[in-house]
């Protein structure tokens, strides 16, 4: 049981790391481009690069004693909120202005 909810935590953590890599990866897209990005662009690509880590984290903690179903399923959850956070994010970031091209 125990080697199952590892591989569980491996496998989903894993997806969450590649959301984390593409949230990183956007910043150094836009620094590297020229796109100046603004106070509140820095706040919105911020907290899409920190969705994945506390997805992760809050579902490693909640689901602690909990059935592997259960932890299955935070798992699931974590990385679906974190896919549309980032998106969300994505779609904010052009709403409130926080880019600008130089």
């Amino acid at each position: 049981m125990k080697i199952a909810r590892t591989a569980l935590a491996v496998v989903l953590g894993l997806l969450l790391a590649y959301n984390l890599w593409q949230a990183v990866a956007s910043i150094v897209d836009l620094v590297g481009h020229g796109v100046v990005i603004r106070g509140s662009g820095w706040v919105v690509l911020i907290a899409a690069a920190i969705a994945p880590v506390a997805g992760f984290v809050a579902a490693l903690l909640l689901g602690r004693g909990r059935a592997l179903w259960a932890l299955a399923l935070l798992y699931v959850t974590a990385l679906a909120v974190s896919w549309l956070a980032f998106l969300t994010l994505s779609a904010l970031l052009a709403r409130v202005g926080g880019i600008g091209l130089t």
